[in-house]
């Protein structure tokens, strides 16, 4: 089976724990834009481009929403790096 670049976006997403998120907003806040505003990381990026982000958890109890050490205030290229490193590595 083969998927689309959006059936594989789609796939990768939802497996996905840790979260790339512009600094000022927390996580909760962050997914509630992106659903009311229908805006994608990119899109808001584009829009803002000297914004800082962050990489926070997403699945460790305790700890969700918080940075992970050294993944904050860092630009959008950085954060999307080290959050693709994340993912590629599994952890």
């Amino acid at each position: 089976m083969i998927l689309t670049e959006n059936q594989l976006r789609h796939v990768i997403q939802n497996f996905l724990v840790e979260y790339v998120v512009p600094m000022g907003f927390s996580l909760k806040s962050w997914k509630k834009y992106k659903k009311k505003y229908k805006v994608s990381n990119k899109d808001y990026h584009e829009k803002n481009p000297g914004k800082k982000w962050k990489v926070v958890h997403g699945h460790k109890r305790g700890k969700i929403g918080k940075p992970l050490p050294g993944l904050n205030k860092i630009s959008y290229n950085k954060a999307n790096k080290a959050h693709m490193g994340i993912v590629i590595s599994g952890n």
